[in-house]
């Protein structure tokens, strides 16, 4: 049974409330909507509105908002984070360093000075605990990245209790000799650092798990990559103990007499039954799909009074499903006499279970016109043209990337399909770098920890880069133990406290390391020769941008080791470990000289017709040209074809000025159109359709 009203905007004890879910499926909307709503609930609480994605956009969102007094907006900024960390504290980890460790003075300044992949999590994790410590707020409203990496920073807070005890260790030997020789040991700074840090994660993670005080909001769409996304959200949650009760069904279809909105409508109301069956445990949210994008003040507006409607009026949620029914947002209402007759809960689902029957009935007649939008509406002018022009079964590597929920594992699955129809002989590696992983999903069919041929020539992978990591980690231990072994006839009182600290080293890693073993993997592939092609579906923008980065970082990393590693040989035997890291080093230079060349690299963006994912399309290809990668074409993904439902026409509307600003942006030539269809392209059948219709 489902809850009579979002919990969250009606709990005033709440301290720390989270949204998210797959990327592109409303969670910064849902977030700002929530903050501005509990800001006017509650005028006497200070709300902090933060984002932690490192592709912000909550400014986008909240164009033209005037702000509230209680309420303070801020999208995180971990270098800036990460230089206010150091200042504060560079000098305590200098002598945790110096104490621990056999490092000097320049090898300490050296590894501080490095910068770290995982860092918009680890900085995102610690910001947020000093908000929550701080007395000027009262709560903290998180507008999370997607899946994957919201995962990642869920894990975080038992993540740096680990690195608290690996730092510990590293003070462990300097107390045992200062009670050898000075009979006692005082507390200094260092250990008072260590402690409230330690404390405050343990408060942190006590919160977490506080159903009072803590709230995560899952935020979806009635799509299948969504519902599946979405299970493995809330399955990791539940171990967590992080409290989840309301899930918000966002951009959902209602009837129209257009044939595209009809079979969308049939397509969200068959997901939403799933849903309803899936997830009966949640209060389900149901909104609307918005003729205009939900941007400025009077569509967050909007947004939020279907919140609040649910929220003031119980009647309208169904107490055997917990499913929510709401007419607002759109112009169009179902045109039945019946309608007057929902003023109870009961007789609303009826109505609308009727509505949807009707339409089924309605397009039964007419279902192979509804496989994709009428031939007359996809095309306008000269808006959809062939990218045959585009040397895609020339590259040697093809990435995908952009905004969370654009379509890039589709269009990665759809770029597959069509390289390997045209080019038998050429062998493909299809592989995802998303921590999220969705490609089996979009495939519909299951990939496996190995991968899965599809094909003679076409090859699947979801690459697992913890189990990589575990690898790295597990080899470094071996020899760590084996260089100690070799000391035992030693008769220093002290060798256990080194041992146990130079084990530990690798637990001092930041969560980004496995994007790291994930490219190195990748490399590996490259080397071996056995794939012509390799397409990646990458993670949205903000970890894409990193991932691309991660080059030039590693081998800054790889330089500051292998001085270590010379200036200390007689005292670091690690012959394994070291060429290991000297193998990924070339690995890594290799694959610079190929992401710059565009001979052999091709980036394909992809993006839809909003205000918000132009201002991001925008930040993307300023850092892909910054750094030097080649991209021949942009696809606009999800545009509403012309035709005259007056729903689709508005929509259209406002989709026409964005595309206008991405002509003029990025040169009409390099914009490619790819349409909106009747519904979600899964299984190699449909996908092969969608290649057809992109690409030929």
């Amino acid at each position: 049974m489902g809850e009579k009203c979002p919990s969250f905007l009606a709990n005033p004890c709440l301290e720390l409330l989270m949204f998210g879910g797959k990327g592109g499926v409303g969670k910064t909307t849902s977030s700002v909507a929530s903050a501005i709503h509990i800001a006017e609930a509650y005028p006497e609480k200070k709300i902090l509105l933060a984002s932690i994605d490192p592709a912000h956009s909550l400014q986008d969102s909240l164009s033209g908002f005037e702000g509230l007094d209680n309420l303070i907006t801020l999208e995180i900024n971990a270098e800036k984070s990460l230089a206010k960390f150091k200042d504060k504290h560079e000098k305590t980890l200098r002598t945790i360093a110096d104490r621990g460790t056999f490092l000097d003075n320049e090898d300490i300044s050296n590894f501080l000075s490095l910068s770290m992949p995982g860092l918009d999590e680890v900085m995102g994790m610690i910001d947020v605990i000093e908000f929550l410590k701080s007395s000027s707020y009262d709560m903290v409203v998180l507008d999370t990245a997607p899946t994957g990496h919201t995962l990642r920073f869920l894990d975080l807070p038992d993540i740096i209790q680990k690195w608290l005890k690996a730092l510990d260790s590293m003070l462990a030997k300097h107390r045992y000799m200062k009670m050898l020789y000075a009979r006692k040991y005082k507390k200094d700074e260092v250990d008072r650092f260590l402690e409230w840090m330690s404390k405050d994660v343990k408060r942190l993670s006590k919160l977490l798990r506080d159903k009072a005080k803590c709230e995560f909001v899952t935020v979806m769409i009635p799509e299948k990559l969504a519902i599946q996304e979405t299970i493995r959200l809330l399955d990791s949650l539940e171990k967590h103990g992080i409290p989840a009760k309301n899930i918000i069904i966002n951009k959902v279809y209602e009837y129209s007499a257009c044939p595209l909105c009809k079979s969308r409508c049939l397509f969200h109301a068959k997901f939403l039954e799933e849903i309803e069956c899936v997830f009966n445990r949640y209060n389900l949210i149901k909104i609307p799909l918005f003729r205009k994008e939900i941007r400025a003040v009077h569509a967050l507006n909007e947004y939020g009074k279907n919140l609040e409607s649910i929220w003031r009026n119980g009647k309208d949620t169904d107490e055997s499903c917990g499913f929510s029914i709401q007419y607002s947002g759109l112009d169009s209402k179902l045109e039945t006499p019946a309608r007057q007759m929902a003023g109870g809960r009961n007789s609303k689902r009826f109505l609308y279970r009727n509505a949807i029957l009707r339409n089924r009935q309605q397009c039964n007649t007419d279902k192979q016109s509804l496989s994709m939008p009428p031939k007359e509406y996809r095309t306008s002018g000269n808006e959809h043209r062939a990218l045959s022009s585009v040397p895609l079964d020339q590259a040697r590597i093809i990435l995908l990337g952009g905004k969370g929920g654009v379509g890039k594992t589709t269009l990665s699955c759809s770029t597959a399909l069509n390289i390997i129809n045209n080019n038998p002989a050429k062998k493909v590696l299809l592989i995802s770098t998303d921590p999220a992983h969705s490609l089996s999903d979009c495939l519909d069919i299951p990939i496996g920890e190995n991968g899965k041929d599809l094909y003679d020539n076409l090859h699947v992978l979801e690459i697992n880069a913890e189990k990589e990591f575990e690898y790295l980690k597990n080899l470094y231990i071996e020899e760590i133990r084996n260089m100690f072994d070799s000391l035992l006839d030693s008769t220093m009182v002290d060798l256990q406290f080194d041992q146990d600290v130079m084990e530990r080293l690798l637990d001092l890693s930041p969560p980004g390391l496995d994007e790291v073993m994930a490219l190195t993997r990748i490399i590996g592939y490259l080397e071996e020769y056995k794939y012509d092609i390799f397409i990646l579906d990458t993670a949205p923008t903000g970890h894409f941008i990193r991932f691309l980065e991660l080059p030039q970082l590693i081998e800054d990393w790889l330089k500051v080791f292998f001085n270590i590693f010379l200036k200390y040989k007689n005292i670091l035997r690690v012959p394994k470990f070291k060429n290991y890291l000297v193998k990924m080093s070339k690995r890594i230079k290799k694959l610079r000289n190929i992401l710059v060349d565009s001979e052999k690299t091709v980036f394909l963006p992809v993006s839809i017709p909003t205000e918000m994912a132009l201002e991001e399309t925008k930040d993307l290809i300023v850092a892909v040209e910054k750094l030097k990668v080649y991209y021949p074409v942009i696809f606009i993904n999800m545009v509403i074809p012309d035709n005259e439902c007056v729903i689709c026409s508005d929509i259209r509307r406002t989709q026409e000025r964005v595309i206008n600003d991405y002509n003029k942006i990025f040169s009409k030539e390099r914009v490619h159109l790819i349409f909106q269809r009747d519904k979600e392209p899964i299984g190699l059948a449909e996908l092969k359709d969608l290649s057809i219709e992109i690409f030929e």
